[in-house]
């Protein structure tokens, strides 16, 4: 720094170690670097006007050897440039003009980004102080957002399929449909290379055959986890293969997605197939009117209140492949004719040993003298719950994957309010307190909206605190007390809500010698367990200790 210029460049790098995934136990590699540079200078030509202009410079240089950023690794630097200039005017000792205008261009973006402000603001006394401000500022997509090519679990259908996410490529994602509108597909089955569209019938039969299998194998797993001997699991198996059929006659196609909370597929159809856009920033948009005061020099407060909105929200990551399944209702129909007509032709220990199997109320059947109803069910869920193709997007690097990735959706507008005080009760105690409120915290998806947006935060916070300090003896003493609403956020796998949480905080500092300053802080004194976003740990009492030394 010299005089008013100011100069300065630095690195971030960071180092994974020896992280890996759970779910997978691939090791991931994280040997990323961030480079920034920034130059900025202060004019002031009098002394109602000023100026601060700079520029600033980033270059993200990822370097994941291919364990997060995959395929994309050779393509994923990220260079941003950006320049501002901002300032005020006096235009009397009342009130004060102030301003900001930037510019940014990263290069993984198709355009630039504005970002002004402007503010007035009113000092009727030294006592006083009101403003009004409008605020247009951006973030950009990650390098998650952008390039991000990370297997979530290999083949866990049993039938060719991974989940994998992707980040959003320069071209976007977009689906292809044959001439009648119907979406296309593709499936790992040997034999059957290419794209199908959603009424095809060839796969039927394997389909069906390959789901017959991973679904008796599940029967043989859920009646050895019972108890069954192997020789009985045997004969089941044999009983089973006789009874149910090998192939099917006329059991059309259906759309499914899979649910990544309830680890399940659910029905979808061709009109929730949306395109996704290639990443756009995303922009907020802020009016505050603020209030600063001072009472009887005693009693200080704060009142701000806002309007938000919001554009381009980047949702979490989201399951956006369907996959094309068997039609449950056609193969229950015709399965509980194969079956019935199977099993009433099957010799007396079949029908004996089957009845007893799957019948018997102990087992989860119903006990009404027949197991037909309980394998059309069985064999129903399996042959149609397993998808045998996946609705792929021209941009996707693994078409025979189920694509889990971002999009930009979205304009949500929410109103807040931010009280805080502050109340000298004489030369050593203060009292405070702070308040803080979202008219709303979750927006569910519409017509225009694709996805749910959680903001991640509670509509309701509250906080009180007692403090003493002693400046003469550099002695200070706080005990706080926080409240946090519970509230929804997005976290696939690890569920959707945080609960409200109530927490006393304490913190104590003091000069023990000279130069030599003691602190201590309790977080959570009540140890009051608890989590403060989804699939976190619980946290409880957390105590610290510092000793700091001056020289």
């Amino acid at each position: 720094m010299y005089k008013d210029l100011f100069v300065q460049t630095f690195v971030n790098a960071s180092d994974a170690g020896d992280t890996y995934l759970l779910n997978t136990g691939q090791i991931i590699v994280d040997k990323s670097k961030l480079w920034v540079a920034q130059v900025q200078h202060r004019y002031a030509p009098n002394d109602k006007m000023s100026f601060t202009y700079g520029i600033d410079a980033l270059y993200t240089r990822p370097n994941t050897d291919s364990t997060i950023n995959g395929r994309n690794e050779k393509k994923d630097n990220i260079n941003e440039y950006g320049a501002y200039i901002q300032g005020d005017y006096r235009f009397s000792d009342k009130f004060k003009l102030v301003g900001a205008f930037r510019v940014d261009d990263n290069d993984q973006l198709e355009d630039k980004v504005y970002s002004p402000r402007a503010g007035l603001v009113f000092m009727p006394d030294k006592n006083n102080n009101i403003r009004f401000t409008y605020n247009r500022a951006f973030s950009t997509p990650d390098n998650n957002n952008l390039f991000l090519d990370l297997l979530v679990k290999a083949n866990p259908f049993f039938t060719g399929l991974d989940l994998r996410v992707q980040g959003v490529p320069e071209s976007g994602f977009t689906w292809n449909f044959d001439n009648n509108g119907n979406p296309m597909f593709s499936s790992q089955y040997d034999g059957f290379a290419g794209s199908y569209s959603m009424g095809d019938q060839s796969f039927m039969n394997t389909a069906w055959q390959t789901n017959r299998a991973v679904t008796t194998g599940g029967v043989q797993l859920n009646l050895a986890e019972a108890g069954v001997d192997a020789g009985t699991i045997a004969a089941v198996t044999l009983m089973l293969n006789a009874v149910t059929p090998t192939t099917l006659t006329n059991v059309g196609n259906t759309m499914m997605v899979f649910d990544q909370d309830l680890l399940t597929f659910v029905p979808s159809s061709p009109s929730a197939i949306k395109n996704i856009d290639r990443m756009k920033p995303t922009i907020t948009q802020t009016l505050e009117l603020g209030y600063k005061g001072v009472l009887d020099n005693r009693f200080q407060f704060s009142v701000d209140a806002y309007r938000t909105q919001k554009d381009n929200f980047v949702g979490p990551l989201t399951v956006e492949s369907p996959t094309i399944h068997l039609d449950p209702v056609a193969l229950q129909g015709e399965l509980g004719v194969a079956i019935g007509t199977a099993f009433a032709g099957a010799d007396l220990v079949t029908q004996g040993t089957l009845t007893q199997v799957f019948d018997d109320v102990a087992a989860g059947g119903n006990g009404n003298g027949t197991p037909v109803d309980e394998l059309v069910a069985i064999y129903t869920k399996g042959g149609a719950g397993l998808p045998f193709g996946v609705f792929s997007p021209n941009g996707q690097l693994d078409p025979n994957a189920v694509l889990i990735t971002y999009r930009n959706f979205g304009e949500v507008t929410y109103y807040g309010a931010d009280l805080a005080f502050t109340y000298h009760l004489d030369r050593n105690w203060d009292l405070g307190g702070t308040y803080s409120y979202v008219s709303k915290n979750f927006f569910a998806k519409s017509s225009s909206q694709v996805h749910d947006i959680y903001l991640n935060a509670p509509k309701n916070k509250f906080g009180a605190s007692l403090k003493y300090s002693d400046s003469q003896d550099n002695m200070s003493a706080q005990l706080r007390y926080r409240w946090v609403e519970g509230f929804k956020m997005s976290s696939p796998y690890f569920g959707s809500e945080v609960q409200a949480y109530r927490l006393l905080d304490f913190n104590f500092g003091m000069d023990i010698i000279q130069s030599t300053h003691l602190s201590v802080t309790v977080q959570n004194i009540l140890n009051n367990k608890h989590s403060e976003f989804v699939g976190g740990a619980d946290i409880g009492r957390l105590a610290i200790m510092r000793i700091t030394r001056s020289f």
